[in-house]
């Protein structure tokens, strides 16, 4: 539909995944891809199809299409490659922390330094949007500098701010995804030396798959979080998983809704932590992410 009302001369695929958002509403994973693929079925060959290059579901759609093709990504073979990419959490500075990478270029480096937010895929998003910088004939120095001045994260997307306790808040509630839960708690487990708190919400749209996708998570929250608070029906599995998998029993809290968990959060969390919010736009964690501030 909307294709017939307008045709990119740039498509940019950013990630698909395993388990793709919104599978309820299509018969199976590859019926997600299918849709999403036509974005770049329908370009010229004068146009750009811009591909993850470290996605397998995403880089095998290169084969249809007849535009030219630009990736990005960490593993080596991206046209755009992030490199000596960090997350950096400086005591008492939030000012001074955020994420630290390189952009590689045709055996070309510059530096780029993001405040204010954590995880890769603020680095995916700006190596996507260097390609298409690059496509319009800006240059890496300039791609850098313009993204130094003038990046601003949109809001609750592994946002990093300041909240009550001198606790760190990593904001991430806008919304959850099987692809975009993983890497956020995978974010958490790699900022080490301090208590990590996980509140976690239900991922949803995900239908038959459901069970399985919140199994995933409670596995990868028993790797990386000291406390685990779970909110909605659905999460409840994270936290079964979780525990299953060697979480310890006293270290997870399970609510119905966010009312129900705010005091149990404001009750736990004390001054050095880092707090991790997510969960499915309708679960409402904003409320908490908002009343921790």
């Amino acid at each position: 539909y909307l294709l017939n009302i307008a045709k990119p001369k740039v498509a940019v695929l950013t990630a698909i995944g395993n388990l793709p958002v919104h599978l309820e509403f299509y018969a199976d994973p590859q019926a997600v891809v299918r849709e999403k693929s036509k974005l770049i079925e329908n370009l010229y060959t004068d146009n750009f199809a811009v591909l993850n290059f470290d996605d397998e579901e995403t880089i095998v759609l290169k084969e249809k299409t007849r535009g030219k093709i630009m990736t990005f990504g960490f593993n080596e073979g991206a046209d755009i490659r992030i490199t000596n990419f960090e997350n950096r959490l400086e005591d008492g500075k939030l000012e001074e922390s955020g994420i630290f990478f390189k952009l590689e270029y045709k055996r070309n480096f510059v530096p780029v330094v993001l405040r204010g937010v954590l995880g890769k895929s603020h680095a995916y998003a700006t190596a996507a949007a260097t390609a298409v910088g690059l496509i319009y004939d800006l240059n890496l120095v300039e791609i850098a500098e313009r993204l130094a001045n003038n990046y601003q994260p949109a809001k609750r997307r592994m946002n990093l701010i300041s909240g009550k306790k001198k606790i760190y808040i990593i904001d991430d509630s806008y919304n959850a995804s099987l692809l975009s839960m993983t890497n956020a708690l995978q974010t958490l487990k790699d900022l080490g030396g301090k208590r990590r708190v996980a509140v976690l919400g239900d991922m949803l749209e995900l239908g038959e798959y459901s069970n399985e996708a919140h199994e995933k998570i409670g596995k990868l929250a028993a790797e990386s979080v000291d406390i685990l608070i779970t909110v909605g029906f659905l999460a409840k599995i994270i936290a079964e998983s979780a525990k299953n998998s060697g979480l310890p029993m006293e270290k997870i809290f399970s609510f119905e809704n966010t009312e129900e968990a705010l005091a149990t959060v404001r009750k736990l969390v004390k001054a050095g932590d880092i707090v991790l919010i997510k969960g499915s736009r309708a679960i409402r964690l904003d409320k908490i992410a908002d009343a921790m501030v």
